[in-house]
């Protein structure tokens, strides 16, 4: 059953003037502003990025930090070098 474009316009004018009235019900029951409501969520979004920036940035320094007191054993760089140059040869 297909509706007419004037049925259409009716529901949709319908559904608007429902979700009107709610949000001036909301705005007279809770103090609800979806403006204010959206710029308090922007704000929170901004300051969790800056704290997980932080937090990486320090996770990563101490991650330097420890891998700079690491000693590789001679065999291993032995190895890695030998085997560099075997893929290095093989190259066309």
């Amino acid at each position: 059953m297909e509706a007419s474009w004037e049925e259409v316009r009716i529901t949709t004018k319908k559904i608007f003037i429902q979700k009107m009235a709610w949000m001036e019900l909301m705005k007279e029951i809770k103090g609800w502003n979806p403006n204010r409501n959206f710029k308090l969520l922007e704000e929170r979004s901004t300051r969790i990025k800056e704290d997980q920036e932080a937090i990486q940035a320090i996770e990563v320094s101490q991650h330097m930090e420890e891998a700079s007191h690491i000693q590789v054993p001679q065999y291993m760089e032995e190895e890695v070098l030998s085997s560099t140059q075997q893929y290095s040869s093989s190259k066309p």
